[in-house]
């Protein structure tokens, strides 16, 4: 979608305001064009084209979390936030389950509720060259009894002003847990 100024007086400057939607991206470089068509005769089409680099309030890594039991039974994922926020705090991790999940030990209304997940997050010593922070984050649940994948969209609530929420797929892998 691009907003314009219809007419614009020879030798008079007019304004284009183009919005681009950024919902799939998720930082770095990207190049937008825009085709500007006038009845100039010198050059009645002009492509303008704007470079820039997309910078994300907060990178999830990896961006699908998979939690899988530890020898204490425990089902435990860590993730990395990277964010130039030095005082970040995690506030809530949540994981509701999507169609895919399927408990049959639960009423269909129960299924739907999201989990609260118990997490931890620690502060790097230091920042990175880049003046970023990677903060790791660990997320668990306590044992439970599950035969199929627990599938659903996590949701890490944060203090950050341009980012409070970190959505994700993942999952609760059912897979027994390993030998101590």
């Amino acid at each position: 979608m691009v907003g314009f100024d219809t007419t614009i007086l020879p030798g008079r400057e007019g304004t284009i305001t183009p919005e681009v939607n950024l919902t799939k991206v998720h930082g770095g470089s990207l190049t937008k064009c825009v085709t500007v068509s006038s009845n100039a005769k010198n050059k009645p089409d002009l492509h303008l084209c704007v470079k820039m680099t997309l910078k994300v309030a907060i990178t999830l890594t990896p961006d699908y979390i998979q939690m899988r039991r530890d020898t204490s039974g425990k089902f435990v994922a860590e993730v990395t936030l990277s964010s130039d926020k030095p005082d970040l705090i995690v506030k809530e991790a949540l994981l509701k389950p999507t169609s895919q999940s399927n408990n049959e030990n639960q009423a269909a209304w129960m299924s739907s509720l999201p989990d609260h997940l118990m997490f931890t997050l620690t502060k790097p010593d230091k920042p990175n060259s880049d003046g970023s922070w990677d903060y790791k984050l660990r997320l668990w649940e306590e044992p439970m009894d599950i035969k199929e994948n627990k599938f659903g969209e996590f949701t890490i609530s944060t203090n950050h002003p341009d980012m409070p929420q970190i959505k994700t797929n993942g999952l609760i892998d059912a897979s027994p847990a390993p030998k101590k």
